[in-house]
């Protein structure tokens, strides 16, 4: 009867850590997404900054 215990727990063990791992993965994913995001939110803030320089210096003239 402790054997089966045993063996319940550890298969249970398994699916956890299977399951952890699963959910690493995903977290690396959504890192490696929300960094795209920033550098893509990066080069949209650096040409909205050189259109409005730009626009800025037509209003000047």
């Amino acid at each position: 009867m402790a054997d089966i215990g045993k063996e319940l727990i550890f298969e249970l063990l398994k699916q956890v850590e299977q399951t952890l791992g699963d959910v690493e993965y995903k977290i690396d994913e959504i890192r490696s997404e929300l960094s795209a995001c920033r550098e893509e939110q990066l080069l949209m803030l650096h040409d909205l900054q050189v259109a409005q320089s730009a626009w800025s210096g037509r209003r000047g003239m």
